[in-house]
């Protein structure tokens, strides 16, 4: 069995960069190979990603990593006022794209995105495809905080 592998293969590249001057805080910037351009395929290497956790705050901070590299922003919000869990990343700006997410009637909590310019409409909708992969790995990740 030939077991080779070409750099095709790579599915993305990580590299560690300070979130803002003077911030204590790092995070991953991730890179994406030039041949892997399509949402679908990104997708599913993100839902991969976030299903690597079962902790809630990793969840989001993974989501906001792996978000930054596709359509850039400034913070990014998850509360559930249910669970009364509410995570920050960076810092509020002026233009928002907010989501309610439900799975099957159930209510999963609010994700909030912001930047200072706007959101191009192409960016909205790459935002709302990584979303989807969202949200079996934050279900799993909420039944696990209440068990």
């Amino acid at each position: 069995m030939n077991d080779m592998t070409t750099s095709n293969d790579q599915v993305a590249t990580v590299t560690s960069i300070n979130k803002a001057a003077g911030s204590d805080n790092a995070r991953q910037m991730i890179s994406y190979p030039e041949h892997m351009t399509d949402v679908g395929d990104i997708s599913a290497h993100i839902m991969g990603v976030l299903q690597s956790t079962l902790e809630l705050e990793k969840l989001i901070e993974l989501f906001d990593d792996e978000l930054a590299s596709i359509v850039p922003h400034d913070h990014l919000a998850y509360t559930n006022s249910e669970e009364e869990v509410s995570f920050l990343v960076g810092k509020a700006a002026r233009n928002t794209c907010s989501y309610r997410l439900v799975l099957f009637g159930k209510e999963l909590g609010e994700l909030t995105v912001s930047r200072n310019t706007k959101f191009l409409e192409d960016e909205i909708v790459k935002m709302e495809n990584l979303i989807s992969a969202l949200i079996y790995p934050l279900r799993n990740a909420l039944l696990y905080k209440q068990a």
